[in-house]
């Protein structure tokens, strides 16, 4: 199908006076959503107005790795009083030096690392999101460690459990494509989520919960429909990145001839097909091939959902990690009209495909199971478990030839394929190939507002976010400004309203701004882009399907 493309995505982020209210103290992020902003939020809210990176003086910071200590609660219709939960931070502004100390001048921000489509969610349908039993507690050093971090003033706990309310998302997809990710899991399984279309319908219910197999960890699947009016800051632009890891020999995916994975190849074992190591290899070891455990995200992650439409389930392949149009039959998570798995669980083969929720437990997961094949958002705080203490044997691939993270696979302080941790290989990270779009499994990062224009807090903390992304201080992500690439947008196959305002974005010729999807649209350039619209006065006309 033909699709158009809206929008440049480059923002020009204005630094905004703060209004503040004589009474109380204020809040001015109460959000949650992408565990891939969760650092870099914090730090950018933390950090000194002065110096160089430049934050926003948020410099009195409590951080808790507790479930539950911080809790979203979804009170909507379709949420029936589900709870999220998982790390977070609350950064607040001193008074005359004092952290425990708040009065009127006090700035909030806190930040819940859940999920993407959870915060698009929660700010859809409302979420509250409070504080059950962490006044006076310390602080887990998530941020800043341990000795810079403090204790949660009691002040700061009262003032966010009295205006509870989800004020920001922090998503890796845009809001369009987490509705039409919500739409495709409560389609009947199997079924198309409009006829003659490639993507399949999941099977769950609204109120299901998908299970973790590692954990007791679940993920709820609850309805939301996008408001006439929401804004999304773009704040950079991050790979996904593949990981195996070996069994300390030279054989599977020990074997140092393995440095690259075509997206061929990553679909067929995304989607069941593959479940040997030697499907991956160049020159397979007949006899020697050992069982692969493929691990898979929940279907309502952004990590998951840009996986899935870059690599399996797109236009070339048709295939799915969970039910796709060219998988087969005994390796799709469909059982009639219902999911066959849950927790995922299904045979491959000799092998295996089974379900991590969150980022964090995929990673862990990867680190501690031989002959496994694992993905995740890159960020130095997502793959800091890689050590090689801990993960000897294993090693990121190439997609295609094309290395996510370093200019080329051979320019490792190391050796080819490991995963930087220490720093002198995190110096060497600089996501070139990520920024020209060369490299074929990458998202932007954004903050999302109810509204027409971004709040002043949000545009000030998405730009003082891109201030901790050059290499000089954490090679996590490309500014957005930085960019020379787009992806095309469209709108999604069905299910999905399109509000009448919809995003941020600098004036194109054709007046319009970014919006539809665009996780897995064509990588088109920025010129490019421009002049079709400034040629042609218009934004359809050019193909702008997922990949």
């Amino acid at each position: 199908m033909k699709h158009s493309i809206k929008g440049l995505m480059v923002l020009a982020l204005g630094l905004f006076a703060y209004s503040v209210t004589s009474s109380a103290q204020t809040v001015a992020i109460n959000g949650l959503g992408s565990s891939n902003l969760f650092l870099q939020l914090g730090e950018a809210a933390s950090a000194s107005t002065t110096g160089s990176p430049a934050g926003l003086g948020a410099t009195c910071v409590w951080s808790t790795s507790t479930n539950g200590k911080v809790v979203a609660t979804d009170n909507s219709t379709n949420g029936g009083g589900a709870t999220d939960t998982g790390k977070a931070f609350i950064a607040w502004t001193p008074v005359n030096g004092s952290c425990s100390t708040v009065n009127s001048s006090t700035m909030i921000y806190s930040y819940l690392s859940t999920d993407s489509v959870v915060g698009d969610r929660c700010l859809f349908n409302g979420c509250t999101i409070t504080n059950t039993g962490a006044s006076g507690t310390a602080s887990a050093g998530l941020i800043l460690g341990t000795a810079n971090e403090v204790a949660l003033a009691p002040g700061v706990a009262s003032a966010l459990n009295a205006a509870p309310t989800t004020n920001v998302a922090g998503t890796d997809i845009r809001p369009e494509d987490a509705e039409f990710a919500i739409y495709r899991a409560l389609t009947p399984c199997g079924t198309p989520v409009v006829a003659g279309s490639q993507y399949l319908g999941l099977g769950y219910n609204n109120g299901d919960k998908i299970h973790s197999y590692y954990s007791t960890s679940t993920f709820n699947v609850i309805n939301f429909s996008l408001p006439s009016a929401y804004i999304v800051t773009p704040i950079g632009v991050t790979p996904v990145v593949v990981v195996v890891n070996g069994d300390g020999s030279t054989n599977g995916f020990g074997d140092p001839g393995l440095t690259n994975i075509t997206t061929g190849v990553l679909a067929n074992f995304l989607d069941g097909t593959f479940n040997q190591t030697q499907d991956a290899l160049i020159t397979p070891e007949v006899g020697a091939s050992e069982p692969v455990t493929t691990i898979i995200r929940e279907p309502l992650s952004g990590t998951y959902n840009t996986m899935e439409y870059n690599v399996p389930n797109s236009q070339p392949t048709k295939t799915s990690q969970d039910v796709g149009l060219h998988q087969l039959s005994v390796a799709a998570n469909c059982n009639g009209t219902a999911v066959k798995y849950n927790p995922m669980n299904i045979p491959a083969g000799p092998g295996w495909r089974r379900r991590a929720i969150g980022t964090s437990e995929e990673l862990s997961e990867s680190i501690i199971r031989t002959q496994s094949l694992a993905y995740g958002f890159w960020s130095v705080a997502n793959f800091k478990g890689y050590t090689n203490a801990a993960a000897p044997n294993a090693k990121y691939l190439t997609v295609d030839g094309v290395d996510p993270i370093l200019d080329s696979y051979n320019s490792n302080a190391t050796a080819p394929g490991v995963i930087p941790t220490t720093s002198a290989q995190i110096a060497n990270v600089t996501l070139s190939n990520t920024k020209s779009g060369s490299y074929p499994i990458f998202s932007a990062i954004r903050l999302v507002n109810l509204g027409t224009t971004a709040t002043a807090p949000v545009s000030s903390l998405a730009a003082a976010a891109q201030n901790f992304a050059p290499a000089s201080v954490k090679p996590d992500f490309v500014p957005i400004s930085q960019l020379a690439i787009n992806r095309s947008h469209f709108i999604p196959p069905t299910g999905v309203g399109q509000p009448t305002f919809a995003s941020n974005g600098s004036g194109r010729a054709c007046g319009s701004v970014e919006s539809g999807g665009d996780v897995g649209g064509l990588v088109v350039t920025k010129a490019g882009d421009f002049d079709f619209c400034y040629n042609y006065k218009n934004d359809t006309g050019v193909v702008g399907d997922r990949r």
